[in-house]
């Protein structure tokens, strides 16, 4: 147990909610009551999450999880007990959950907070660009154009999808962000292949046109851009997946049904 964290932030009856490689969370409450989460991220967790917390630390609390402490690669957040959005698709209320996805990723980037020591996107797709796989070229080339053509450096979530937003009492709220840095039209490109592992999506024929309208409207980004930002999300999922060896599965169908969509032959 992370002891010298826990009596830092001053948190008493902790038990560990999740343990791995990157961090361990615990669940406690502080003296006053309030019941609270302590995230301690590992070497590997800084290297891969640090700029992700460096950004919760950011955001006012209004649309995230709200931190109330930061110390080194430990933080101390509100305790959430409600239901993630997953839920909502799971009622049949796909668009619904849409809307309050775009609508937190908006609210994010209107508090303008500094993007500053937060992972630009050439960085973030470097292996996905590397990756020796014919399949991808295509779509290797298309992100390379659109990284050529950025011009607009905001502070990005990363990983927007329905188990990283969770209720908080008549709200909303996001969690768990990537930290990047990049076009705004960005932080929407992973609501296209999410939620992965719900059929509905995958079958529904109207719900990408639906969601590019929406995202268009939301950021201001032309439905080419949308959908090549959408495309290049899921490439780097096809390429986590092939390097994990599960294959390229349902994130290359999408780097392809993207293409498609954005230049239609």
């Amino acid at each position: 147990m992370h002891k010298d964290e826990l009596n830092r932030f001053g948190v008493i009856e902790a038990e560990v909610m999740i343990d791995s490689p990157q961090a361990t969370l615990y669940a406690g409450r502080l003296v006053d009551g309030r019941q609270v989460v302590v995230k301690v991220l590992s070497a590997e967790g800084v290297r891969r999450e640090g700029a992700g917390m460096r950004l919760l630390a950011r955001y006012s609390g209004d649309n995230s999880v709200v931190v109330l402490a930061q110390e080194g690669r430990a933080v101390l957040m509100e305790r959430l007990d409600g239901a993630m959005l997953i839920a909502r698709w799971q009622a049949g209320e796909s668009e619904a959950a849409e809307d309050v996805a775009i609508g937190l990723v908006r609210a994010a980037h209107e508090e303008g907070v500094s993007a500053e020591g937060l992972v630009d996107l050439e960085a973030h797709f470097s292996e996905a660009l590397a990756w020796e796989e014919s399949a991808a070229a295509e779509a290797q080339e298309q992100l390379r154009g659109l990284l050529a053509g950025v011009d607009e450096n905001v502070a990005l979530h990363g990983d927007v999808h329905p188990r990283n937003i969770m209720r908080r009492g008549a709200g909303w709220c996001l969690i768990d962000p990537i930290g990047l840095r990049g076009p705004p039209v960005f932080d929407y490109a992973n609501m296209f292949l999410n939620p992965w592992d719900f059929a509905p999506v995958h079958k529904d024929s109207g719900r990408m046109a639906r969601l590019v309208g929406k995202v268009s409207d939301a950021c201001g980004a032309n439905p080419q851009e949308v959908l090549g930002w959408a495309a290049a999300n899921a490439l780097w999922w096809a390429d986590i997946r092939a390097r994990r060896g599960l294959g390229f599965g349902y994130p290359m169908e999408m780097v392809e049904r993207c293409m498609q969509s954005a230049h239609p032959t």
